[in-house]
Formats: C-alpha cells, sequence, structure tokens
C-alpha cells in the first residue's frame, strides 16, 4: 500500500484491493494516528470522558476528520499521554460495528516512543495481533517498496 491504493500478493498473484479494502487496511493501521497527528488543523476533537483501559486511566478523545466518514476514538494514556488505542467505525454490509485497535509494549526508538505491539478487538473477541522485532527509524528506504509489483 502507498497510502492511496491499495493491493496485496497472493499464490495468485498481485491483486488490487478495492477503495473499501484499501480504506480497511488504512484504518487498521497507524495511519489514522499518523493523518491526525500530520493533519491537526483539519480535524475537530472533543474530549469525551476518561474510562479504565486493563490498569491504566485513559481520555477518550473523538476525532472528527475530513479524511474519514465517521468519527473515531483516540485513547491516550493520562499518565504517560501515549496513544495507547483507538476505536474506529468499520463498514460490514449496509451497517457499521465498532474495532478496537490497543497499542502497547513501548519501547523507545531513536528517542521516540514506538508500540511494538497491537491488539484488534471487536466486543470481546480479538481478531489479530501484530508484534514487532525491530524498528529503525528514517533509515533508508527505497522508493520501490510503495510501487506496485507486476504479477
Amino acid at each position: 500500500m502507498n497510502g492511496i491504493e491499495g493491493w496485496i500478493k497472493n499464490a495468485a498473484g498481485i491483486e488490487s484491493l478495492t477503495r473499501s479494502q484499501t480504506e480497511d487496511a488504512r484504518l487498521i493501521s497507524l495511519w489514522i494516528v499518523y493523518d491526525v497527528l500530520q493533519n491537526f488543523r483539519g480535524n475537530a476533537y472533543t474530549l469525551t470522558e476518561k474510562k479504565r483501559l486493563g490498569n491504566s486511566n485513559v481520555h477518550v478523545i473523538s476525532v472528527r476528520s475530513k479524511v474519514f466518514s465517521h468519527p473515531f476514538l483516540l485513547l491516550i494514556d493520562a499518565t504517560s499521554h501515549y496513544v495507547v488505542g483507538k476505536i474506529v467505525q468499520r463498514p460490514a454490509g449496509n451497517e457499521f460495528f465498532e474495532m478496537e485497535e490497543t497499542f502497547s509494549d513501548f519501547r523507545k526508538v531513536d528517542g521516540v516512543m514506538i508500540p511494538f505491539a497491537t491488539t484488534m478487538r471487536t466486543g470481546t473477541s480479538t481478531i489479530g495481533e501484530i508484534r514487532f522485532h525491530d524498528v529503525k527509524i528514517n533509515t533508508e528506504v527505497p522508493a520501490s517498496i510503495f510501487v506496485r509489483p507486476k504479477n
């Protein structure tokens, strides 16, 4: 994914993602947090509540963005002030359901705190986990990595 166009590589070759699949990929990644932080002035923010998330107190911030059709929630740890989660509305046919991602295992990489673990849930079901073993910041990345491969 290059941030606009999405594709997957599987046994059949390279397949384009539909617009909604590409948007879903953006929503289940840290792109949404990056978009919010990079486009701070284009969003409306409301502190909606304070609640518990695991053993931590969090501030729940509702974000209404020009980029996404539904507002989403950012969960900010009351002590560390890290973004420790987000809740988005995901489409399912003509309806929407809530998907919550929580970020944990924060480690300092080149002076920046990075979550090395992400857990995705809907309701009480865990639907996915992502664990990073190594993160490098501002390394040389060839532009070709963002170009759709040919079949």
